[in-house]
Protein backbone atom coordinates (compact mmCIF):
# COMPACT_ATOMS: atom_id res chain seq x y z
CA UNK A 1 0.00 0.00 0.00
CA UNK A 2 1.39 3.40 -0.97
CA UNK A 3 2.36 5.75 1.86
CA UNK A 4 1.34 9.38 2.16
CA UNK A 5 2.90 11.64 -0.48
CA UNK A 6 3.64 15.34 -0.57
CA UNK A 7 2.37 17.77 -3.20
CA UNK A 8 4.84 20.61 -3.70
CA UNK A 9 2.85 23.88 -3.89
CA UNK A 10 5.16 25.05 -6.69
CA UNK A 11 3.49 22.54 -9.00
CA UNK A 12 0.61 24.97 -9.54
CA UNK A 13 3.02 27.56 -10.98
CA UNK A 14 4.77 25.04 -13.22
CA UNK A 15 4.47 25.86 -16.93
CA UNK A 16 4.74 22.19 -17.85
CA UNK A 17 2.00 21.23 -15.41
CA UNK A 18 -0.21 24.03 -16.76
CA UNK A 19 -0.11 22.45 -20.22
CA UNK A 20 -2.01 19.41 -18.98
CA UNK A 21 -5.76 19.08 -19.22
CA UNK A 22 -7.66 19.13 -15.93
CA UNK A 23 -8.06 15.36 -15.94
CA UNK A 24 -4.38 14.84 -16.80
CA UNK A 25 -3.41 17.02 -13.83
CA UNK A 26 -5.45 14.82 -11.51
CA UNK A 27 -4.02 11.65 -13.02
CA UNK A 28 -0.45 12.96 -12.69
CA UNK A 29 -1.00 13.71 -9.00
CA UNK A 30 -2.54 10.25 -8.75
CA UNK A 31 0.61 8.70 -10.21
CA UNK A 32 2.85 9.86 -7.42
CA UNK A 33 0.08 9.17 -4.91
CA UNK A 34 0.08 5.50 -6.01
CA UNK A 35 3.84 5.24 -6.61
CA UNK A 36 5.92 2.94 -4.44
CA UNK A 37 8.86 4.16 -2.36
CA UNK A 38 11.12 4.30 -5.41
CA UNK A 39 8.67 6.34 -7.48
CA UNK A 40 7.40 3.52 -9.68
CA UNK A 41 3.92 2.21 -10.34
CA UNK A 42 1.63 0.38 -12.75
CA UNK A 43 0.34 2.39 -15.69
CA UNK A 44 -2.40 0.13 -17.02
CA UNK A 45 -5.41 2.46 -17.66
CA UNK A 46 -7.91 -0.01 -16.18
CA UNK A 47 -5.85 -0.25 -13.01
CA UNK A 48 -5.44 3.53 -12.74
CA UNK A 49 -9.14 4.18 -13.34
CA UNK A 50 -10.21 1.69 -10.68
CA UNK A 51 -7.81 3.17 -8.13
CA UNK A 52 -8.04 6.88 -8.87
CA UNK A 53 -11.68 7.25 -9.89
CA UNK A 54 -13.59 4.19 -8.61
CA UNK A 55 -16.88 6.07 -8.25
CA UNK A 56 -16.67 8.36 -11.29
CA UNK A 57 -18.89 6.75 -13.92
CA UNK A 58 -18.24 9.64 -16.30
CA UNK A 59 -14.52 8.85 -16.45
CA UNK A 60 -13.54 5.84 -18.55
CA UNK A 61 -10.30 3.92 -18.75
CA UNK A 62 -10.00 5.23 -22.30
CA UNK A 63 -9.98 8.77 -20.89
CA UNK A 64 -7.18 7.85 -18.49
CA UNK A 65 -5.29 6.31 -21.39
CA UNK A 66 -5.32 9.62 -23.29
CA UNK A 67 -3.99 11.59 -20.34
CA UNK A 68 -0.91 9.39 -20.03
CA UNK A 69 0.33 10.65 -23.39
CA UNK A 70 -0.05 14.25 -22.21
CA UNK A 71 1.79 13.49 -19.00
CA UNK A 72 4.61 11.71 -20.80
CA UNK A 73 5.23 14.69 -23.07
CA UNK A 74 5.09 17.38 -20.41
CA UNK A 75 6.13 15.94 -17.07
CA UNK A 76 9.18 14.15 -15.66
CA UNK A 77 7.90 10.61 -15.93
CA UNK A 78 8.66 7.68 -18.21
CA UNK A 79 6.16 5.00 -19.21
CA UNK A 80 7.54 1.63 -20.23
CA UNK A 81 6.63 -2.02 -20.69
CA UNK A 82 8.33 -5.12 -19.34
CA UNK A 83 7.22 -8.72 -19.84
CA UNK A 84 3.85 -7.56 -21.13
CA UNK A 85 3.07 -5.28 -18.18
CA UNK A 86 3.05 -1.48 -18.21
CA UNK A 87 4.75 0.69 -15.64
CA UNK A 88 5.84 4.26 -14.97
CA UNK A 89 8.80 5.79 -13.18
CA UNK A 90 8.91 9.35 -11.85
CA UNK A 91 12.17 11.24 -12.35
CA UNK A 92 13.75 13.11 -9.43
CA UNK A 93 11.56 11.17 -7.05
CA UNK A 94 13.85 11.62 -4.05
CA UNK A 95 13.96 15.37 -4.65
CA UNK A 96 10.22 15.78 -4.15
CA UNK A 97 9.42 12.94 -1.76
CA UNK A 98 11.17 12.21 1.51
CA UNK A 99 10.62 8.56 2.42
CA UNK A 100 11.37 7.30 5.90
CA UNK A 101 12.65 3.71 5.77
CA UNK A 102 11.73 3.11 2.10
CA UNK A 103 10.75 -0.35 0.90
CA UNK A 104 12.41 -1.86 -2.13
CA UNK A 105 10.33 -1.59 -5.29
CA UNK A 106 8.78 -4.75 -6.70
CA UNK A 107 8.52 -3.07 -10.11
CA UNK A 108 11.45 -3.49 -12.52
CA UNK A 109 13.56 -0.39 -13.06
CA UNK A 110 13.50 0.98 -16.60
CA UNK A 111 16.31 -0.34 -18.78
CA UNK A 112 16.48 1.18 -22.25
CA UNK A 113 18.36 -1.86 -23.56
CA UNK A 114 15.79 -4.45 -22.60
CA UNK A 115 12.54 -2.50 -22.19
CA UNK A 116 10.36 -0.46 -24.50
CA UNK A 117 9.02 3.02 -23.95
CA UNK A 118 5.27 3.22 -24.40
CA UNK A 119 5.36 6.80 -25.67
CA UNK A 120 7.45 8.54 -28.28
CA UNK A 121 9.67 11.19 -26.69
CA UNK A 122 8.57 13.98 -29.00
CA UNK A 123 4.90 13.45 -29.55
CA UNK A 124 1.69 13.15 -27.55
CA UNK A 125 0.10 11.33 -30.45
CA UNK A 126 2.52 8.48 -31.17
CA UNK A 127 1.35 5.66 -28.92
CA UNK A 128 0.96 1.95 -28.83
CA UNK A 129 -2.66 0.86 -28.72
CA UNK A 130 -3.64 0.39 -25.10
CA UNK A 131 -7.34 1.18 -25.08
CA UNK A 132 -9.22 -0.85 -22.42
CA UNK A 133 -12.14 -1.31 -24.79
CA UNK A 134 -10.17 -3.03 -27.54
CA UNK A 135 -12.27 -4.78 -30.20
CA UNK A 136 -10.44 -7.83 -31.39
CA UNK A 137 -10.39 -7.18 -35.12
CA UNK A 138 -6.99 -8.84 -35.43
CA UNK A 139 -7.10 -11.93 -33.27
CA UNK A 140 -3.64 -13.01 -34.34
CA UNK A 141 -1.98 -9.77 -33.31
CA UNK A 142 0.32 -10.88 -30.49
CA UNK A 143 0.81 -7.42 -29.07
CA UNK A 144 -2.90 -6.73 -28.85
CA UNK A 145 -3.55 -10.09 -27.25
CA UNK A 146 -0.82 -9.45 -24.69
CA UNK A 147 -2.50 -6.18 -23.74
CA UNK A 148 -5.83 -7.96 -23.28
CA UNK A 149 -4.21 -10.64 -21.14
CA UNK A 150 -2.68 -7.96 -18.95
CA UNK A 151 -6.12 -6.41 -18.48
CA UNK A 152 -7.55 -9.83 -17.65
CA UNK A 153 -4.88 -10.40 -15.00
CA UNK A 154 -5.88 -7.17 -13.28
CA UNK A 155 -9.46 -8.44 -13.14
CA UNK A 156 -8.36 -11.93 -12.09
CA UNK A 157 -6.48 -10.52 -9.09
CA UNK A 158 -9.86 -9.58 -7.61
CA UNK A 159 -11.64 -12.87 -8.34
CA UNK A 160 -12.18 -14.87 -5.11
CA UNK A 161 -11.63 -18.37 -6.56
CA UNK A 162 -8.52 -18.88 -8.68
CA UNK A 163 -9.58 -22.19 -10.24
CA UNK A 164 -10.40 -22.39 -13.95
CA UNK A 165 -8.22 -19.49 -15.07
CA UNK A 166 -7.30 -20.85 -18.52
CA UNK A 167 -10.92 -21.30 -19.56
CA UNK A 168 -11.87 -18.00 -17.89
CA UNK A 169 -9.37 -16.24 -20.16
CA UNK A 170 -11.03 -17.80 -23.20
CA UNK A 171 -14.45 -16.55 -22.12
CA UNK A 172 -13.01 -13.11 -21.29
CA UNK A 173 -11.58 -12.77 -24.80
CA UNK A 174 -14.87 -13.93 -26.28
CA UNK A 175 -16.79 -11.27 -24.33
CA UNK A 176 -14.40 -8.60 -25.58
CA UNK A 177 -14.92 -9.72 -29.16
CA UNK A 178 -18.61 -10.52 -28.74
CA UNK A 179 -20.45 -13.72 -27.78
CA UNK A 180 -23.65 -14.91 -29.38
CA UNK A 181 -26.10 -16.34 -26.87
CA UNK A 182 -29.66 -17.28 -27.85
CA UNK A 183 -29.14 -15.52 -31.16
CA UNK A 184 -28.07 -12.25 -29.53
CA UNK A 185 -24.50 -10.97 -29.74
CA UNK A 186 -23.30 -9.37 -26.54
CA UNK A 187 -20.05 -7.63 -25.70
CA UNK A 188 -18.52 -6.70 -22.37
CA UNK A 189 -15.75 -4.20 -21.71
CA UNK A 190 -12.87 -4.61 -19.29
CA UNK A 191 -14.50 -2.17 -16.90
CA UNK A 192 -17.82 -4.00 -16.93
CA UNK A 193 -16.12 -7.29 -16.14
CA UNK A 194 -13.89 -5.72 -13.50
CA UNK A 195 -16.80 -4.26 -11.57
CA UNK A 196 -18.85 -7.44 -12.04
CA UNK A 197 -16.06 -9.36 -10.31
CA UNK A 198 -15.89 -6.76 -7.53
CA UNK A 199 -19.65 -7.06 -7.04
CA UNK A 200 -19.46 -10.86 -6.84
CA UNK A 201 -16.48 -10.67 -4.50
CA UNK A 202 -18.38 -8.39 -2.11
CA UNK A 203 -21.42 -10.67 -2.29
CA UNK A 204 -19.31 -13.65 -1.27
CA UNK A 205 -17.81 -11.70 1.63
CA UNK A 206 -21.16 -10.34 2.79
CA UNK A 207 -22.78 -13.79 2.77
CA UNK A 208 -19.66 -15.48 4.19
CA UNK A 209 -19.66 -18.00 1.37
CA UNK A 210 -17.12 -20.75 2.00
CA UNK A 211 -14.33 -21.13 -0.54
CA UNK A 212 -15.56 -24.46 -1.89
CA UNK A 213 -18.92 -22.90 -2.80
CA UNK A 214 -17.51 -19.90 -4.66
CA UNK A 215 -17.85 -20.33 -8.42
CA UNK A 216 -14.74 -21.36 -10.28
CA UNK A 217 -13.42 -18.65 -12.57
CA UNK A 218 -14.44 -20.46 -15.75
CA UNK A 219 -18.02 -20.86 -14.49
CA UNK A 220 -18.30 -17.20 -13.57
CA UNK A 221 -16.83 -15.82 -16.81
CA UNK A 222 -18.85 -18.21 -18.93
CA UNK A 223 -22.37 -16.96 -18.16
CA UNK A 224 -22.70 -16.18 -14.44
CA UNK A 225 -21.00 -12.86 -15.00
CA UNK A 226 -24.15 -11.63 -16.75
CA UNK A 227 -25.94 -11.62 -13.38
CA UNK A 228 -23.50 -8.99 -12.11
CA UNK A 229 -23.14 -6.62 -15.01
CA UNK A 230 -25.47 -4.59 -17.18
CA UNK A 231 -25.20 -5.83 -20.75
CA UNK A 232 -26.57 -3.99 -23.75
CA UNK A 233 -27.77 -5.97 -26.75
CA UNK A 234 -26.07 -5.01 -29.97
Amino acid sequence: MARKRMIDPNIWQSEDFSKLSTLAKLVFIGLFSLADDEGRGRSNPVYLKSNLFPYEEGIRSADIDKTLSEISSNMSVIFYSCDGSKYYSLYNWNTWQKIDKPSKSKIPEYDEKTMQKIFDDNSTNVRRKVSPNIKEKENNNNEQKQILLEHFNLIWEKYPNKKGKAKAIEYYLQWIKGRTIAGITRKLTDEQMYYAVIKYQKECEKNSIEQQFIKHGDTFFNKAILDYVEVKDE
